[in-house]
């Protein structure tokens, strides 16, 4: 008959329950979407500056006067003092790069808050399935068992005896298969986390 321990594998296998909330890493394209916000945030505070610093000028200089020469090294500063624009296209500039960034970051942000309820949804109901399966593949062993002795005890036939082995080798398969999936939907769970998860997450 089909193997039996095949039921107790995958009865201990769903793994923990589904967290309820996922913490973790955030995930890179979340991370770059919020620096390109503080990078406009910092290019606008600067385009905002009224006065530039000053640029520092040094030389050397000569003055003839009254048949007397004088020379030796002059220092002065140079700034500019905006009157009238005072970088206001540039501060237009950035607050619209600025609202774009911030309107990026918002889509990403929802975009990774959809990804992990669809994997905890995926993953809690794969492993409800698979824990109520478990409980019938579990009996395979003693359904085959009976199976094999009622054929012996001529209360079946061969046809009968054949079709119960198929039934229970199609079940297990098919648990199998659902562990898989289920399986597939943890490490899912694990990416949209950015982090492996424990059973002590909530």
């Amino acid at each position: 008959g089909p193997p039996g321990h095949q039921g107790r594998e995958v009865q201990d296998t769903p793994g923990q329950a589904a967290p309820s909330t996922l913490g973790g890493v955030e995930p890179p394209d979340l991370r770059a979407r919020r620096s390109e916000v503080e990078v406009a945030v910092l290019r606008r505070r600067l385009a905002g500056r009224v006065l530039d610093f000053p640029t520092l000028m040094a030389g050397w200089t000569r003055i003839s006067e009254a048949g007397e020469d004088f020379d030796g090294p002059w220092f002065g500063l140079s700034w500019n003092l905006p009157l009238f624009d005072r970088n206001q296209g540039e501060r237009h500039e950035w607050s619209r790069a600025l609202a774009v960034a911030e309107a990026r970051l918002e889509l990403a942000e929802r975009e990774r808050d959809r990804r992990r309820t669809a994997a905890l949804q995926a993953y809690a109901a794969l492993r409800t399935s698979l824990m109520e399966v478990a409980g019938v593949v579990e009996d395979a062993d003693e359904v085959a068992a009976a199976a094999g002795v009622s054929f012996l005890a001529g209360e079946s036939s061969m046809t009968d005896l054949l079709e119960t082995l198929r039934a229970v080798l199609e079940s297990q398969l098919d648990a199998l298969e659902l562990q898989a999936r289920t399986l597939a939907a943890h490490r899912e769970l694990e990416l949209s986390a950015g982090r492996p998860l424990t059973r002590g997450d909530p």
